[in-house]
């Protein structure tokens, strides 16, 4: 036993582990021990007994086709006994794995129409333009009554965010990294309504005033803060050349 605990402590030379049927522990004895140059002298000695005559029936398999129909004497396959038994194993095998493969093969194209399908159907949302996405967040940001619950510092800054990012995103300007002075020097050279020009600036102020100087603007003043970001991104949002553009004002937002 060579592969139990213990046997790495074994000396050799016929020291060994010996297990006997129905005993779990294994005992240490010494066997008697055979070098190899003593097994080659015994085998000399009986090869040298008498010429070895070597039986070499189950190669020819005699008594089987004695020795007719093969190669040297040697049965060819339609002869083999186990041929016909073996055959339809054979041939039930390889259609099986022509099944597999041509089942292998529906499910690969199956998968692979699948794939293309769904790559065709989960399409990348088109980018909305700037003056949607500023639009649908001034509507949440008026959802969220943040001036009415007394947060004015959160109100100012949530506006002036969204309209710096559409300042960003309509003329490639970075409004978010610049001072409210440096925005207006910026958009000096856009070209823009007056109105949407003075509206802005006075946004940026009146935020500058309620984020450093901790000032709280009345009902009025914050109501008229959202309405000139509203106005402001509805006239100076980018449209095709096949729509129309007019400026909104509270007359006309008033109409709608």
């Amino acid at each position: 036993i060579l592969d139990h605990v213990g046997a790495e402590r074994l000396l050799g030379n016929g020291d060994m582990l010996y297990m006997p049927i129905g005993v779990s522990n294994p005992t240490r004895v010494q066997g008697v021990f055979i070098t190899d140059d003593e097994v080659k002298r015994i085998t000399d000695y009986v090869s040298a007994q008498a010429i070895p005559m070597y039986d070499d029936s189950f190669v020819r398999l005699e008594g089987v086709n004695d020795g007719e129909g093969g190669i040297g004497g040697v049965a060819g396959a339609a002869e083999d006994p186990l041929f016909d038994e073996i055959k339809d194993y054979v041939i039930y095998s390889v259609i099986a794995l022509l099944l597999l493969s041509l089942v292998g093969w529906l499910l690969y194209r199956m998968i692979r129409e699948w794939r293309s399908r769904r790559v065709q159907i989960i399409k990348p949302a088109p980018k909305l333009p700037p003056h949607v996405v500023a639009i649908k967040a001034l509507e949440e940001l008026y959802n969220r009554k943040l001036w009415q619950n007394g947060k004015y510092k959160l109100y100012y800054t949530s506006l002036a965010t969204i309209l710096r990012v559409y300042i960003s995103e309509r003329w490639t300007i970075g409004a978010l990294e610049m001072t409210t002075d440096e925005i207006i020097t910026a958009l000096r050279e856009v070209d823009m309504p007056m109105q949407s020009r003075s509206d802005l600036v006075a946004i940026l102020r009146t935020a500058d005033m309620v984020k450093f100087a901790k000032a709280q603007p009345d009902g009025e003043e914050n109501e008229l803060c959202y309405n000139r970001g509203f106005y402001f991104v509805e006239n100076t949002k980018q449209i095709t050349d096949s729509e129309g553009k007019s400026d909104i004002t509270i007359e006309t937002k008033i109409e709608d």
